[in-house]
């Protein structure tokens, strides 16, 4: 099961958080707004790892089709073990399909490798990503989705700020 762990996530140290006590989407946010830059990328690999886990089939398609974009062909043989280098070799280069039995044997923690990598890459694929998620009625409305679609809006506004 994946979870973001809001106890070992605090920059502060462990912290005992019944989420029946709390609001565990603004207490994300706090925990994301706290976190160095590292473990804030690891965070939104978490909730779209989340996401894809809870997403209907044709949306984890669409899903994958758009973090694979940016990816070289070594990197399809280096993330997540390999799992993605059968797509290569399924589809037209560059443009994938990805196919709903493409989809049987990865998993939500392949998925986030895959997005701490594409994190690396492009930032501009995460933002194209969350745009996409927030055009999917069946997945945008899930709790991991309202609080990424929020952290992307807090960066977003950070970004502006910055320049």
């Amino acid at each position: 099961m994946l979870t973001l762990d809001i106890s070992t996530a605090t920059p502060a140290g462990l912290v005992d958080i019944d989420p029946s006590d709390a609001d565990v989407d603004s207490l994300a946010l706090e925990v994301f707004a706290a976190s160095p830059p590292a473990q804030k990328e690891h965070i939104i690999a978490e909730l779209v790892g989340k996401i894809y886990r809870d997403a209907p089939l044709v949306e984890r398609t669409h899903l994958l089709e758009q973090l694979l974009r940016p990816l070289g062909v070594l990197s399809f043989l280096t993330v997540a073990n390999g799992i993605f280098a059968r797509f290569l070799f399924c589809s037209e280069w560059p443009q994938l399909r990805v196919q709903p039995d493409d989809l049987l044997s990865v998993q939500a923690g392949d998925v986030v490798a895959l997005v701490d990598y594409v994190q690396q890459v492009s930032a501009l694929a995460i933002d194209n990503l969350v745009q996409q998620i927030a055009r999917e009625p069946r997945i945008a409305g899930s709790a991991a989705a309202a609080v990424l679609l929020t952290i992307s809006m807090m960066r977003s506004r950070h970004r502006r700020v910055s320049d």
